[in-house]
């Protein structure tokens, strides 16, 4: 009787631990860096926002019921931006939206760099509580202007805002991009938000989440709070020198050239839900 138990538990426990282990591999991504929790709870926030984003952007069909984003249009996109925009952070004088952006390596996609926009111009529909917005970049001067360079212009944007899966492949043709954007779970073809330049956030987020992943450390002042939290560029920076003497360390300053050449699975595991939503994509 205790021998059959005891075969029992045995056979339980190689079960728990080869599903486990299988998990672990479905995962793939790398393990979450040491981040303030105040900031993670901001960049999981993002995450998820640019996760939606992407997600309402390939399920919304157009007046003739087919998606806008069309299996052509996914085809020839080489990089693509999911931002949220919220309708509260512009009535309280927010500095703009927040999104991810990745771009094709090899056969998959690259881990996701965090972007924002520093401003925007509202059109004449702004009765939405957010606004969501996906855009497709073609390959080209655009999607490498996006990938090199920290802050890049998208002078095109309301323009390329498409209301069906042909607008949206005239446009990706014409201007290099076509932008979807979707409110509350529909599709919003009117200019809505619109901005012209968007900048990849290398300090306040990209910093913190790739720094240990590319062989930088966490900077942080004498009481333990991450440099990156630091809001204020002087502060930030007057904390990583402060950081650097005390040490002896050097902080690597992470580029969203490094980042999108990398691919999903040495992303962290807090931008998974974006990761697997671009996994979806052929």
């Amino acid at each position: 009787m205790k021998k059959g138990k005891f075969v029992l538990v045995a056979l339980s426990i190689l079960f728990a631990g080869c599903k486990t282990g299988s998990g672990n591999a479905d995962l793939a991504e790398a393990q979450d860096p040491q981040i303030d929790g105040n900031q993670k709870v901001r960049i999981n926030q993002v995450v998820s926002n640019a996760t939606a984003a992407l997600s309402g952007a390939l399920k919304v069909t157009g007046p003739n019921n087919t998606a806008v984003a069309s299996p052509e249009l996914l085809s020839k996109t080489a990089c693509i931006i999911a931002i949220r925009v919220e309708r509260g952070a512009i009535l309280l004088g927010g500095s703009g939206g927040e999104g991810l952006m990745s771009c094709r390596i090899g056969s998959g996609w690259s881990a996701p760099s965090f972007v924002q926009t520093g401003g925007f111009d509202l059109g004449a529909g702004i009765g939405f509580e957010s606004l969501q917005s996906a855009v497709f970049v073609a390959e080209g001067n655009l999607a490498k202007s996006m990938r090199e360079n920290g802050s890049f212009q998208v002078n095109t944007y309301a323009r390329a805002i498409a209301g069906d899966s042909a607008a949206a492949l005239k446009s990706l043709q014409q201007y290099g991009l076509a932008v979807v954007q979707t409110s509350n779970g529909g599709l919003y073809a009117g200019v809505g938000v619109s901005f012209n330049n968007l900048s990849h956030a290398e300090e306040t987020r990209n910093q913190p989440v790739y720094g240990e992943i590319l062989g930088g450390g966490v900077p942080a002042d004498t009481s333990g709070r991450e440099c990156s939290t630091y809001i204020l560029p002087m502060r930030r920076n007057g904390c990583i020198a402060d950081w650097e003497k005390r040490t002896g360390k050097k902080a690597k300053r992470v580029t969203s050239t490094e980042i999108l050449a990398l691919p999903a699975d040495s992303a962290p595991m807090l931008t998974k839900p974006f990761n697997d939503q671009l996994r979806t994509i052929q």
